[in-house]
């Protein structure tokens, strides 16, 4: 039986899809993607605001999550780190832009601390 190093495997040249096309295909590697039968892949339309900030969301999430799984295997590859940092980085203010202008997505978000919690009236009259 013989075993490889992954880490000291030669990667082919891998191309990255652009997040909106990677989300909607469910890979970020276009070599990988095997389509399924007659299902043409298409990307909502017609969003309203806080839709599309969601959507961008979705897709910045998902390359970083896709990529992220790759760089366990291929710590050394620059490109997709760089293409991961790029999307990170797009990730975190999409989020903050949300947050500011709707509400906090997660329990660690700084926007909770910033906001009265929807609750807290509610618990006024009990004094």
């Amino acid at each position: 039986m013989q075993h490889y190093n992954y880490f000291q495997y030669e990667k082919p040249n891998l191309n990255f899809e652009k997040p909106d096309r990677a989300l909607t295909l469910g890979n970020t590697f276009p070599l990988e993607y095997e389509g399924y039968k007659n299902y043409v892949p298409t990307t909502p339309n017609n969003l309203t605001e806080k839709e599309a900030l969601m959507w961008d969301i979705q897709k910045y999430a998902f390359v970083c999550n896709d990529l992220g799984l790759y760089l366990d295997l291929h710590p050394t590859d620059m490109k997709a780190l760089k293409y991961y940092n790029e999307n990170l980085e797009k990730l975190t203010k999409v989020k903050e832009e949300f947050e500011r202008r709707y509400y906090p997505l997660t329990k660690t978000s700084k926007e909770i601390m910033r906001r009265p919690w929807p609750w807290i009236n509610d618990f006024e009259g009990l004094k």
